[in-house]
């Protein structure tokens, strides 16, 4: 059924609780940390059994996952500590997944706590599993596995949910349209009333689809449809080849039969609750988490005010720094954002997920803090090819192309997801470093994963820069240098002359006069009272393509402009350069290109021209041939 779809367990951080006055404790079981107000026999069962469920999908899925870290879990010891937290007036429990940790939140001890508990992590299997499953099948694949027990040495799931089947039988039924197609921001998935016909109904269909001979066959594929993004019923109709009033009227049927089937598997489990230790939890910990709590139940103007108490007791955690950073960057407060993530990074917190997301953030406008936030990351999974790719796009905008190989070089397999970009890059960075058979060897690698009619365009203007240099480097290989002009004669400025055609074609100039003869430049001699012109034989022209000398030079670009030839203006340490764009239509373009509007640009972007030598007698810095925007 799910086997396929669920690819690991949850990845959890720490957490703490709520309120100070009741006695908190702290247990630390073998995959678990618990913080909990609810006495410790009850906290050290649900521990157990937690421990059990996990064991459990672990035989499920045939693997541990791949990060085995830590699962923290808040259990409060009664409803009235638990009231502020609620995210709705009818969740005995919720799952909490924040910027930068998660959450199970039980709300009470007692006979249910159990089914509680393995809804919850359920949840977090899902979330981790990216499976974006609609309100309907998310809380339905929960409830199947909520009834997880352990019989001897197997393990039975799917058992009927009496409160559900009550509610089928005594309440009026929804359409299972309305109910499939309902949204997280749903009423049938907020309001009490309407949303037990979700979690009833809900619950039922998957019960039907996971467990029965007829459609458990295809309810892999359902599954993996929706998860693809196929509207609920469409899946179903076209798994099952059945109009879906068809499949409703047989779901009725099935409630009504009561004729319910478990699943049972079996499954050694080894949990022992008795090496666990209870110890007073830290207060500092049970506040943080408090506030972090705050960020879905309450506002985030509440989780400001309660992380700012937290600063004013201990400035030196990191903790109260980052869930700060998280909450500037949800408001769009990015320097902000970037202030509190340095502030928690420097303090010590080098988790993954700080790292990854500190240092993207800081990319535009703090690329030195992005490439030491990224480098920690790359060194700490050196496996993670989107991060070594973001750390090789940081050091390539900064200019610093052969660090950005060494990075990439690193790479191993790539996805074909993430192909098109490692390519991109490394061809890019080999242009800038000389190596062009290599780029061109990058490149091709590029094409054959280029998804995009853009992505296509943009290899082949970079194939086509690189071909422009293979022919310029074997042209002046077979030409030379040009002969020296012969002294006493004139000389013809035929580059001059074909510029200052080809700038009269660009601003539609009238052509030039056919019968206009060469320039011809004066020589005066020192005995004679006026200047002698000597016209000399022009012979016919050697049909070979001039030598092309190309130039680089890199800056940012602060200004364009279209009256008449278009040109750039570039801002480089030398100061302001300005370049002609004779063919803006034969102009190579590699990297990421922003809007050019006419004018000054509303913000600075770094650019990278090649160009020839400027014509004789302008006021120009050069004549573009390439731009390299960053990536």
């Amino acid at each position: 059924m799910i086997r396929a779809v669920i690819l690991s367990i949850c990845t959890l951080l720490t957490a703490g609780l709520a309120e100070a006055q009741p006695k908190w404790i702290h247990i630390k079981a073998d995959h678990f940390d618990m913080y909990s107000s609810a006495g410790e026999r009850d906290s050290r069962d649900t521990l157990n059994y937690l421990e059990q469920v996990r064991a459990f999908f672990i035989s499920f899925l045939g693997a541990p996952p791949a990060e085995d870290v830590p699962v923290y879990v808040v259990m409060f010891g009664s409803a009235k500590e638990y009231e502020p937290y609620k995210p709705n007036d009818f969740a005995a429990a919720f799952f909490l997944g924040t910027a930068d940790r998660d959450y199970v939140v039980l709300g009470k001890t007692g006979e249910d706590t159990a089914q509680v508990v393995v809804h919850e992590y359920a949840h977090l299997i899902e979330k981790h599993a990216h499976m974006n499953l609609p309100p309907w099948l998310n809380e339905g694949l929960a409830e199947l596995f909520s009834t997880f027990r352990v019989v001897g040495s197997n393990i039975q799931v799917a058992a009927p949910l009496i409160g559900h089947l009550r509610e089928l039988q005594s309440e009026r039924w929804v359409p299972l349209a309305t109910i499939l197609s309902a949204e997280a921001d749903s009423p049938y998935y907020n309001e009490s009333k309407k949303a037990t016909a979700l979690y009833s109904e809900g619950w039922a269909l998957t019960h039907m689809l996971a467990t029965t001979p007829k459609y458990s066959p295809g309810f892999e594929k359902v599954t993996s449809a929706i998860t693809k993004g196929t509207l609920s019923t469409d899946a179903i109709e076209q798994t099952y080849g059945m109009p879906f009033a068809k499949i409703e009227e047989e779901l009725r049927l099935y409630i009504a039969a009561g004729n319910f089937n478990t699943l049972v598997m079996k499954s050694k489990l080894d949990v022992s609750k008795e090496k666990w230790t209870a110890e007073p939890a830290n207060l500092f910990d049970v506040h943080l988490t408090e506030a972090n709590l705050f960020d879905r139940a309450k506002t985030i103007a509440e989780a400001k005010k309660r992380l700012e108490v937290l600063l004013q007791e201990d400035a030196k955690r990191p903790e109260p720094w980052a869930s700060l950073a998280y909450i500037s960057w949800h408001e769009g407060d990015n320097k902000g954002a970037l202030d509190r993530f340095n502030k928690a990074y420097t303090l010590g917190d080098h988790s993954t997920k700080l790292l990854w997301d500190y240092g993207r953030l800081a990319e535009a406008n703090r690329p030195d803090e992005a490439d030491k936030a990224l480098s920690d990351l790359v060194a700490l999974q050196p496996e993670n090819v989107d991060a070594i790719i973001e750390l090789a796009a940081v050091r390539y905008n900064r200019r610093q192309y052969p660090r950005a190989l060494e990075a990439l070089t690193a790479i191993k397999t790539a996805s074909p997801a993430q192909a098109p970009r490692l390519f991109s890059l490394m061809a890019n960075a080999q242009v800038q470093t000389g190596q062009y058979e290599e780029a061109r060897a990058s490149a091709t690698r590029w094409m054959s994963f280029a998804k995009t009619d853009q992505d296509r365009a943009k290899v082949g203007q970079l194939l086509q820069f690189l071909d422009q240099r293979a022919q310029s480097a074997a042209r002046a290989a077979v030409v030379g240098p040009p002969p020296p002009v012969p002294s006493g004669a004139l000389e013809l400025d035929e580059q001059q002359q074909a510029i200052e055609d080809a700038i009269r074609a660009a601003t539609k100039d009238s052509p030039r006069d056919a019968n206009r003869q060469p320039t011809l430049k004066a020589k005066q001699e020192s005995d004679a009272d006026a200047p002698t012109l000597i016209r000399m034989s022009v012979p016919e022209p050697v049909r070979s393509a001039p030598v092309v000398q190309v130039l680089s030079m890199s800056g940012t670009l602060i200004e364009t402009g279209c009256s008449g030839t278009p040109t750039l203006v570039l801002q480089t340490d030398a100061g302001r350069k300005t370049f002609l764009v004779l063919s803006p239509s034969n102009t190579v373009v590699t990297g990421t290109s922003p809007t050019l509007d006419c004018g000054k640009m509303a913000k600075a972007v770094p650019l990278q021209i090649d160009y020839d030598l400027p014509p004789p007698g302008t006021k120009v810095d050069g004549v573009v041939k390439a731009l390299h925007f960053p990536e």
